[in-house]
This record gives C-alpha cells, structure tokens and sequence, in this order.
C-alpha cells in the first residue's frame, strides 16, 4: 500500500473491504468527510476562543495602562511557550 503512495496504508489494512467494494468505499469517504467537518468546526471555534482572548487582553490594556507593558510581556512569553 505504501508503494502505491497512500497517504495512510494502515487505514486500509483495517478498512480493506472498502478497495474491493463500492459500497464500503462510500460509507468510508462518508467517515472521511464526518471527520473533516468535525476538525473544522474545532479549527473555527479554537480560532474564536483565540480571538476572544486577544480582545479580552486588548481591553485590559486599555483599562490599566499603567499595566499595559506588564501584560504585553506576559502574552510574548506565552506566545513563545506555545509556538515551539
């Protein structure tokens, strides 16, 4: 399966009815598609979450300017923590 340049060949070793029948093809690009959608709608909602928090930090800055320094250094170092 590897030779053939599958992008997961052990998918196939448990799903290998599928490369002989149609049927269970479409039942696995059904799966297939169930999944994607699922990561896309966690992609969207972790993308709002960030967004969120961004404003949110935004706001206190605003708020407590004296602070403002404080707080950008905290998200810097947070942001290089999670960047690795």
């Amino acid at each position: 399966l590897t030779r053939y340049q599958l992008h997961d060949p052990l998918i196939w070793t448990r799903q290998a009815e599928a490369i002989l029948d149609s049927r269970e093809m479409v039942e696995v690009r059904h799966n297939l598609i169930t999944r994607r959608q699922k990561l896309r709608r966690q992609m969207d909602y972790n993308q709002q979450l960030a967004q969120n928090a961004q404003e949110e930090v935004k706001q206190l800055a605003g708020l407590y300017p004296q602070y403002a320094p404080e707080i950008m250094e905290m998200v810097e170092r947070y942001e290089k923590k999670f960047r690795k």
